[in-house]
């Protein structure tokens, strides 16, 4: 094999192989933190589901513009103030408790449900009685992302 060959293949590994690998290890560590599903189901029939790594949650954060997060940062300390304590409390016992129905309230014809299921916290509205929409979370990621509103809020 000639000089110019082998450099020629050093070139392809490092231009394309490379990144593969290095996009699929990003990949394989956001998904370690399990997947945060979101599912829509219309009556219509019109249904689809978008799961995302739940590693991307503090990467996301970070994100967050500064006006949402003052806008967000008021709101909760008018409705969580002095309890951060109690929600960190929460969220260590939500790892903790076996899996179940948490909250079911049924109003007229709207359902709401929340339960945890396979170390997820699973959020089930279903708006007068017709289509269903489903947003599910690992429970470790929600206890981060309550941190991480804790930390930037200063609570």
């Amino acid at each position: 094999m000639g000089k110019w060959i082998k450099r020629l293949l050093l070139l392809l590994v490092l231009v394309v192989c490379l990144p593969l690998v290095a996009a699929a290890g990003v990949t394989a560590v956001a998904y370690t933190a399990g997947t945060v599903t979101v599912e829509v189901e219309d009556v219509e029939g019109y249904n689809f589901t978008v799961p995302l790594p739940a590693g991307i949650v503090p990467v996301a954060l970070r994100f967050v513009p500064r006006e949402v997060t003052s806008e967000m940062c008021e709101e909760m300390a008018r409705e969580v103030g002095p309890q951060w304590a109690a929600v960190r409390a929460a969220f260590d016992e939500l790892e903790r408790i076996p899996d179940g129905v948490l909250v079911s309230v049924e109003s007229g014809r709207d359902q709401v449900r929340i339960s945890k299921r396979d170390d997820e916290i699973v959020v089930q509205v279903r708006p007068d009685g017709e289509g269903l929409v489903r947003v599910s979370a690992p429970v470790g990621t929600l206890g981060y992302a309550a941190s991480a509103l804790e930390r930037t809020c200063g609570g």
